[in-house]
């Protein structure tokens, strides 16, 4: 098979890897403290006053516990039934054809994405895969989304069943920022889906955890953000897809690769699968999430009397309500005071 690359100038290639990597830094330093972001506070709080608290995504678990020092805290990640996990392709790699991307544009990282791939990736995309056509599928479209709509990118308003993802060749999902579980990512494994994203797409979606004793010093190297981890350790950590930085011309030559080569394409359908079977099915889940309830409940009093903090926070909040229920008595008592 031959893959049509792009030429780029050693100038402008080193200009994008400067950009990217200006992008990369700026992520490990956009975590919200609780001194500048009231939410985060207020959040923050809530985890302390918890005798447990459960993350859907590993990576949150981790960088919670390192910037806040979070103890009693765990993983669980409902979402498929094996049967689905592991269901049979309704389309072959030949029968399928086109891109699409799918999510809630009323939700910032999705429309920064989608503006970002129609603007920037889809004309060199569309350049080399004449007939190829974009479609994007979500609730609340803008103007300026409708707007982008061409002869080979088509809005196609709200996607009545998943399964429709089925009949696409590849998930377009470049995210530049956002948290949590990806959906639209697990979504298109559960539905026989490769998937083309960005280091943020892949928080807490590889193979390995941060359980794995062999991974996890490779997944704390690659989440470092520098270019260097992750163009060192991707090759090491498994992922149902393709992911590179953030430069146009490589997230554009991925998506072609995976688009033509059907080895590739396969083995990314399978990594996905084995990747919702080890992170999200539904049984093992359920199961880790009443062993994590038995275990705190069984020595909830030794738990609470070693967390410090907790005692702490809950006695601030007690009293917090009892100034709230003085000034309210008082209230009900001279209520033409306070008219």
């Amino acid at each position: 098979m031959i893959i049509k690359t792009f030429t780029v100038s050693d100038k402008k290639r080193q200009k994008q890897l400067e950009l990217s990597q200006e992008l990369n830094l700026s992520l490990l330093s956009a975590f919200p403290t609780p001194y500048q972001d009231e939410q985060c506070a207020r959040e923050l709080a809530s985890y302390y006053r918890s005798d447990l608290t459960l993350f859907c995504s590993d990576y949150e678990a981790m960088k919670t516990s390192e910037l806040f020092n979070l103890k009693n805290s765990g993983v669980i990640t409902f979402f498929y039934p094996k049967s689905q996990i592991y269901s049979k392709p309704k389309f072959s790699f030949q029968r399928r054809k086109d891109f699409v991307w799918i999510g809630n544009f009323g939700h910032p990282p999705n429309l920064d994405a989608a503006k970002w791939i129609v603007k920037d990736l889809w004309p060199q995309i569309s350049k080399n895969l004449p007939g190829a056509e974009l479609h994007l599928y979500g609730a609340n479209f803008s103007k300026e989304i409708t707007e982008m709509e061409t002869a080979s990118v088509k809005c196609k308003g709200l996607m009545k069943s998943l399964t429709s993802l089925e009949k696409y060749r590849v998930m377009l999902s470049p995210l530049r920022f956002g948290a949590g579980i990806k959906g639209k990512i697990s979504d298109s494994w559960a539905n026989n889906l490769p998937v083309l994203t960005t280091p943020i797409g892949c928080e807490a979606m590889f193979k390995q955890t941060f359980t794995d004793t062999s991974g996890t010093q490779t997944l704390k190297d690659y989440y470092n953000y520098t270019h260097d981890s992750i163009k060192n350790n991707y090759q090491t950590l498994t992922f149902g897809g393709l992911s590179s930085n953030y430069q146009n011309e490589k997230l554009c030559e991925d998506a072609i690769l995976l688009y033509k080569d059907k080895e590739l394409w396969e083995s990314c359908l399978q990594k996905g699968k084995e990747i919702l079977d080890k992170r999200m099915e539904f049984t093992s889940n359920e199961n880790s999430l009443i062993t994590y309830l038995q275990n705190y409940q069984s020595n909830l009093d030794q738990v609470r009397s070693q967390n410090h903090l907790q005692s702490l926070v809950w006695s601030e909040t007690l009293r917090s309500h009892e100034k709230l229920s003085k000034y309210l008595l008082e209230k009900n008592k001279n209520k033409t005071l306070f008219k």
